[in-house]
């Protein structure tokens, strides 16, 4: 139909006199600007007199639709989704969309930019870039949103954690949500299209306002305020009462098309497993072979958590004991303290007995003065400062800083509740989040909170992550590191908060400890906490309708009453059995929940202390933790990227009423327990700043025990993400599937065992548990180990088909050879279905000349790959013993990248590499390797040649012998005797076929159309 249109002759006849047009137009302004001494205007060259008018009339109309006293015909403006030939966009097309007053927004792969305009304008620029754009649609409101079943599901969730989060004394026979009474307070995320002036989008917020409290009102009769908050001209915040209304304020504003995406905003909460006390425990990882001149100094990590004792022997100075009382982001107190750079008090200045923040910011920066009884649990990075922002309230009265926006805005009276776990942060993280770190000299920030509902579960790239995205762009030496999250054993796989699914940062998964570290921690747990937990848990599987009940088919229909009672009164003393039953592998304590027969190895110390004697292979950094969330992300990107211990952190134990460090506390007042992948991050943050200060120092090229300021790097966020995933390790081991009730391996088994499944470890491990002596252990004459980074000043700049070869000379296998690419890629859209933006390609040929493609099987991830991969923008290659030795062939090639210049920034990549390896002199020793197209294709391609070369030989052929056959059959045909005459009868025809003139009489000879068979074979005969 389009090929039609464009090729009808009114059409072509517009066209023509278009052309005609264009260039009288420029005479006519030439000479007029000749005799007259004026100036012509500045015609765009692209566009004609004739559509220069046509422009005129449509800027009328713009002018109409987006002036702010005509805000109520926004129902005229539409989101469209407007495919491209191709991109980047070229100057003839921005140009065009700008004279049009189109809005283009976010880039969706593939060749797809979101547009905000009228249908009028996007006809008018599909007429005019008809070369250009291949198709154009509006969006629909669908896309804009995570379905409504997934909103609905997830608000149920959050219903049932708000009824339930603390142990009940009573069992509600059904859980009653999204109805008119419910009151949950609720926020919603809204991107829109960016508007020219706040006061112009206040007339529309105002008018939605409105018409969205009427809407409610009215048609739904739900009696509720709600009030859409403007953040700035790309973002609005809607807080809601109500699980329905939330919905129902989604469905609408989705609706709009200034809006871009709206989704609920979960609540943030930290992600240690339990608040205050945990199940086991696990102290920091074991003392690494790294010299103690790499321990953090002059590095600066930021954290955003519940708040610090600053008190405590981890953190106290005996030089300056300022509390920072009166600190804020405006002016902030510069000070000589020796841990603690900077603190804002964004919400108070305390942390709560036994507090998270206290504990997190300890495993990444503590170092213990005049209490030796805690210096084996300092920091990897000891020497490190730390950037606090204090997001926990403590107190009553916690109010968003002056000139801040945050949560407690949309509160009643603009205070936030006192709540345990949970943080209040600025509504945009990269306005007063993360720029209050990078403002104090931090290049590293750990959060060990995240956006979930029950618990951790969220809804993938959000809004939230396309800003962590962004500022990463924005300030390329910025790394952020998140916690995964603690759903996994409840969701399993795609469990990540939406922070961690961000391209750009890490998001850290958590590995269970050392048996002596959990026999460590045992003192700490809190057994009548997680016997509380527990209780909750079994209220919900076991007062609900045994039909509704996912175990319910385990239980007789006669004892579903009494476990619902003793579900009621649970605690403790019932976790461990009663009377002297047998402990094994399979049950310990109470036996009376069926079908749960290992209760007691969560809450019964008894059973705790015989698994740890007996099944001693639990204990151990190679098993992952069950709870640590899983990949991939909704897109299918690979994540978590590491893993770090988190089963169990010993760490400080926060105590407001501490007054100052003294070497007399004892151990169990000063330390304490936490799990979850909270735990795990500032593991991997501390390591990062091992990283970091191994560049800055000067020790590469050197060595870990040299240092020349000469070489000081100031490293990418791309290259010590590199250097962090580069150092991963396999993890093989177990973990506890909450789904089987069972220890299944990681993996598959090393014993030849066979299971009816297989797990996908890359969305556990990632690329590994953090191991900093595989990439800092040596450099200069060093043959077991060195690092080399081909372009160590600074990324490389690559562009749309750039290919970048190094050639890599594998002297011998004695460790493995690996290599890992990462790039710093833009900003997606949470609209969009795949997050990958500009797409680069790791690609290694051996000296063989067999081909590998990064993630592939040669790799930590074990993937069977044909094909480069199209959607992380994390690519390794590892080579094992075995390998041949010779020259590689290390290629990255710019592969799809439709955003080589985004906000005035190149697209850059970092390149590491280990091994016992050294650079080529020649390139010409590694093997040739044309990178085009993808093998699938070449093998397309190569068969289109074939059958392109046989058709060319046997088309002719056959139309020769066509042409052979027809000159034969109208040969024969030419004969008389073949000539059919349709007045001739049977007889004689058959004379006539036999060449007799002679016409025979009707003889009886002759068949009738009644006679028998019989007769049929007596003509035949006669014949």
């Amino acid at each position: 139909k389009n090929h039609k249109s464009v090729l009808s002759t009114p059409n072509l006849l517009m066209r023509m006199i278009d052309t005609i047009l264009i260039y009288v137009s420029k005479s006519i302004y030439f000479f007029k600007s000749m005799l007259l001494g004026d100036h012509a205007p500045n015609f765009n060259s692209h566009i004609s007199l004739y559509d220069h008018h046509r422009l005129n009339n449509l800027k009328k109309v713009k002018n109409h639709l987006f002036d702010s006293e005509n805000h109520e015909n926004d129902e005229y403006i539409h989101t469209y989704l407007v495919h491209f030939k191709k991109v980047p966009l070229n100057s003839k097309i921005v140009s065009i969309f700008d004279e049009l007053d189109l809005k283009i927004g976010s880039y969706l792969p593939h060749n797809t930019h979101l547009v905000t305009g009228s249908n009028l304008q996007i006809k008018e620029a599909k007429r005019l870039l008809n070369r250009d754009i291949l198709w154009a649609n509006e969006m629909s409101h669908h896309f804009k949103s995570p379905s409504d079943d997934i909103t609905e599901s997830h608000l149920k969730h959050h219903c049932w954690v708000e009824k339930f989060k603390n142990a009940v004394d009573h069992c509600p026979k059904k859980i009653k949500v999204l109805e008119n009474n419910d009151r949950t307070p609720i926020i919603l995320h809204i991107d829109i299209v960016p508007f020219s002036s706040i006061s112009t989008l206040k007339k529309f917020v105002d008018k939605w306002n409105q018409e969205l409290n009427t809407h409610l009102t009215e048609n739904h009769l739900i009696k509720t305020s709600i009030h859409i908050n403007i953040v700035d001209k790309t973002m609005l915040i809607l807080n809601v009462e109500g699980s329905k209304a939330a919905l129902i304020a989604q469905q609408y504003l989705r609706s709009k098309g200034h809006v871009h995406f709206v989704s609920v905003k979960p609540p943030t909460i930290t992600h240690n497993r339990y608040a205050k006390g945990v199940i086991q425990s696990n102290r920091k990882p074991e003392q690494s072979p790294l010299p103690s001149s790499l321990n953090g100094q002059g590095q600066i990590i930021g954290v955003g958590d519940t708040g610090i004792d600053t008190n405590h022997c981890f953190f106290y100075d005996t030089q300056d004991i300022n509390r920072f009382d009166e600190m804020d982001q405006s002016d902030p107190k510069k000070n000589k303290h020796r841990k603690i750079k900077a603190y804002w008090n964004f919400m108070d200045n305390k942390d709560s007995e036994g507090g998270h923040g206290t504990h997190v910011s300890a495993t990444a920066t503590g170092d213990s003065i005049d209490n030796n009884n805690i210096k084996s649990y300092n920091a990897l990075a000891n020497k490190a400062k730390i950037a606090f922002l204090d997001a926990g309230c403590d107190t009553d009265s916690c109010k968003c800083p002056k000139g801040t926006d945050c949560e407690c805005n949309f509160k009643p009276n603009g205070i936030c509740p006192k709540k345990i776990g949970v943080v209040y942060l600025p509504n945009k993280l990269s306005q007063g989040y993360f720029p209050f770190f990078k403002q104090e000299g931090a290049h590293i920030s750990s959060a060990s909170w995240g956006t979930g509902f029950y618990h951790d579960f969220s809804f993938g790239y959000s809004s939230q992550t396309k800003d962590i995205d962004e500022y990463v762009w924005d300030n390329p030496d910025f790394l952020p590191i998140f916690a995964a999250g603690n759903s996994g054993g409840v969701f399993g796989y795609a469990s990540l908060t939406s922070e961690s699914e961000s391209k750009n940062s890490i998001a850290v998964g958590a590995t269970r400890s050392t048996l002596n570290s959990f026999k460590t921690s045992i003192d700490f747990i809190n057994f009548d906490l997680i016997a509380a937990k527990i209780k909750v848990e079994l209220l919900s599987v076991y007062c609900v309708p045994q039909e509704h009940s996912p175990i319910g088919h385990f239980v007789p229909t006669n004892q579903w009453p009494s476990l619902c009672e003793n579900a009621k009164t649970f605690k403790k003393e019932d976790c461990c059995a009663k009377g002297n039953q047998q402990k094994n592998a399979t049950m310990c304590g109470t036996q009376e929940f069926i079908p749960f027969k290992k209760i007691g190895f969560r809450c019964c110390k008894e059973c705790i202390e015989w698994e740890m004697d007996n099944i001693k292979d639990r204990y151990t950094p190679n098993n992952m933790a069950s709870f640590s969330a899983r990949g991939p992300t909704i897109d299918g990107r690979i994540k978590p990227d590491v893993v770090a211990v988190g089963d169990q952190i010993v760490s400080a134990k926060a105590n407001p009423n501490s007054v100052a460090c003294s070497k007399d506390d004892l151990f169990k007042d000063v330390m304490t327990s936490h799990e979850g992948t909270s735990m795990a991050t500032p593991v991997v943050a501390s390591a990062a700043a091992i990283v970091r200060q191994f560049f800055v120092d000067g020790h590469y090229p050197l060595t870990v025990n040299k240092v020349d300021l000469a070489n000081k790097i100031e490293p990418s966020a791309a290259l010590v993400k590199a250097m962090i995933i580069h150092s991963g390790t396999a993890i093989d081991g177990f973990i506890h599937l909450n789904s089987i009730k069972d220890w299944f391996p990681i993996g598959k088994p090393k014993d030849g065992k066979h299971f009816k499944f297989e797990l996908q470890t890359p969305y556990f491990r990632g690329f590994g548990s953090v191991s900093l002596d595989k990439v800092l252990s040596g450099q200069e004459n060093e043959e077991k180990n060195r690092l080399y980074l081909p372009n160590p000043k600074e990324d490389v700049v690559i562009k749309q088909n750039e290919v970048h070869s190094y050639c890599i000379h594998a002297i011998s296998f004695k460790s493995d050879f690996k290599i890992t690419l990462t790039w710093t890629d833009p900003p997606s859209s949470p609209s969009a279905r795949m997050n990958l933006v500009n797409d680069l390609d790791l690609i290694v040929v051996s000296p063989s000349g067999k081909v590998y493609y990064g993630n592939g099987k040669s790799s930590v991830i074990g993937y069977e790959r044909e094909s480069p991969d199209s959607q992380n923008n994390v690519e390794q290659i590892a080579f094992t013993g075995g390998e041949e030795p010779g020259y590689y062939h290390v290629i990255v090639r710019g592969t799809d990248i439709p955003q080589p210049i985004y906000k005035g920034k190149s697209q850059r990549y970092a390149l590491v590499m280990t091994g016992d390896i050294r650079k080529s002199r020649f390139s010409s020793n590694c093997k040739p390797f044309t990178v085009g197209l993808i093998p699938q294709v070449n093998h397309y391609f190569r068969l289109t040649i074939i059958f392109g070369v046989l058709c060319l030989l046997l088309i002719p052929a056959l139309i020769a012998t066509s042409l052979y056959f027809f000159i034969m059959y109208r040969r024969i045909l030419s004969n008389k005797g073949y000539r059919y005459d349709p007045s001739l009868n049977t007889k004689d025809s058959a004379a006539a076929l036999l060449g007799s003139n002679e016409k025979e009489n009707d003889s009886d000879d002759e068949i009738e159309l009644d006679e028998t068979p019989d007769q049929y074979v007596q003509f035949e005969d006669q014949s």
